[in-house]
C-alpha cells in the first residue's frame, strides 16, 4: 500500500505537467493566424467580432478547403455564376497556398481569400465559420470546394431573405 502512495505522489506532478503542456499548446493551436486578401495584392490582418449592421444585400459564395487540388477548375466555374457577388474562400493551411492558385486566374477578382496559417489539422467547423465572418452580403451560400456550379445555380434557386436551406 505505501509503494502504491508513493507512486500516486510521485505521478501527480507529472500528470499536472503533462495537461498544463496539453492546454498550453491547443490554445496556440486553437488561435491561427488569419489573413484577408482582395485581390489584387491588398492584404489586412482582421480580428474581432462582425457587426452584422454591415451587411450589404447581396449574395456570396463561401468555402473552406485544405489542399484541394482541382480548385482552379471549379473556381472558373463560380466566378461564372450569375448573381454572386463576392466568393470568400478559406485556404485552411495547404502546403501550396491558394494565391498561387488564383494568381493563374485571369480576373480574381470578387474572391476573397482568407489564408489560416499554422492551423492544424482540417476542422471543417472552424474553417466555415471563418468564411461567414467574412462574407459581406446578407445571403450566404455554402459550397463545398469540389462542387463545379452551373451558371444559373443561385437563378434557379430562388432565396429570400429569411432563413432558406437547400440540400443536395
Amino acid at each position: 500500500k505505501l509503494a502504491r502512495k508513493n507512486l500516486r505522489l510521485t505521478l501527480a506532478p507529472v500528470i499536472v505537467s503533462c495537461l498544463l503542456v496539453y492546454f498550453i499548446f491547443s490554445s496556440v493551436v486553437i488561435r491561427p493566424r488569419v489573413t484577408r486578401e482582395f485581390f489584387p495584392g491588398q492584404t489586412e490582418i482582421v480580428a474581432g467580432q462582425k457587426d452584422m449592421n454591415s451587411l450589404q444585400q447581396g449574395t456570396s459564395l463561401i468555402a473552406a478547403c485544405k489542399d484541394e487540388s482541382g480548385l482552379l477548375t471549379v473556381l472558373r466555374t463560380w466566378l461564372k455564376v450569375n448573381n454572386v457577388d463576392e466568393i470568400v474562400l478559406v485556404d485552411w493551411g495547404s502546403e501550396k497556398p491558394f494565391s498561387k492558385v488564383l494568381s493563374r486566374l485571369t480576373d480574381p477578382s470578387g474572391i476573397v481569400l482568407v489564408t489560416v496559417d499554422d492551423a492544424g489539422s482540417f476542422n471543417v467547423a472552424g474553417a466555415y465559420n471563418v468564411a461567414m465572418h467574412y462574407a459581406s452580403h446578407d445571403i450566404v451560400i455554402r459550397v463545398d470546394c469540389d462542387q463545379i456550379l452551373e451558371q444559373d445555380f443561385v437563378v434557379s434557386h430562388p432565396l429570400a431573405r429569411e432563413p432558406v436551406f437547400y440540400a443536395g
